[in-house]
C-alpha cells in the first residue's frame, strides 16, 4: 500500500504539472493581472491544474486497482491509497512544498516554459510508473524479499 501511494504521489504532481501546459501563454500575459480577461484565463487555469491533482489520484488508484486484482492483491488498498492520497492532497499533508524543490530542478534546463512544465510532468510520471510496474516493487509488495530473507538465515 505504501508503494501505491507514493506512486500516487507522483501522478498527482505530474498531472499538475502536465496541467499547466492548458494555456501555456498566460505567464506571457499575467504582467496586466487587472485585466479581466487576464483574471477569467487565471480562474480556468487554476481550474486545469485542480483537476489535474485530482485525475492523477484517479488515474493512480484506477492503476493500483488493476494491479491489485492482477496480483490478487486486496482491493481494498487501493481504495484506501484513493482516500488517503486524495485527502492528504487536499489538506497540503502530502509535502509538496518541500520536496518541490527537488523534483522541479530538471524544468530548470530549458528556458521555455513548456519544457519546463513537460520535463518535470514526464520525470514525475516516469518515477510514479516505475513504482508501479518494475518487478521490484511487486515483489516487496508479495513479501517475497522477507521471505527470501528468512530462507536465508540459518536457524
Amino acid at each position: 500500500m505504501l508503494v501505491h501511494l507514493i506512486a500516487c504521489w507522483f501522478f498527482i504532481y505530474a498531472s499538475m504539472e502536465l496541467a499547466a501546459l492548458y494555456d501555456i501563454n498566460i505567464f506571457k500575459e499575467l504582467k496586466d493581472i487587472r485585466s479581466n480577461a487576464v483574471q477569467r484565463r487565471i480562474f480556468y487555469d487554476a481550474i486545469w491544474v485542480s483537476l489535474g491533482e485530482d485525475a492523477g489520484v484517479l488515474t493512480a488508484f484506477i492503476i493500483s486497482l488493476v494491479l491489485s486484482i492482477k496480483h490478487r492483491w486486496y482491493w481494498l488498498n487501493s481504495v484506501i491509497v484513493l482516500l488517503v492520497g486524495f485527502f492528504l492532497n487536499r489538506f497540503d499533508l502530502f509535502g509538496w512544498q518541500f520536496l518541490k524543490h527537488i523534483f522541479l530542478k530538471p524544468g530548470l534546463l530549458f528556458k521555455s516554459y513548456i519544457g519546463y512544465y513537460l520535463t518535470n510532468g514526464l520525470i514525475m510520471l516516469t518515477i510514479g510508473l516505475l513504482l508501479f510496474f518494475l518487478k521490484w516493487s511487486v515483489r516487496f509488495i508479495n513479501g517475497e524479499r522477507l521471505s527470501a530473507l528468512s530462507k536465508s538465515v540459518p536457524a
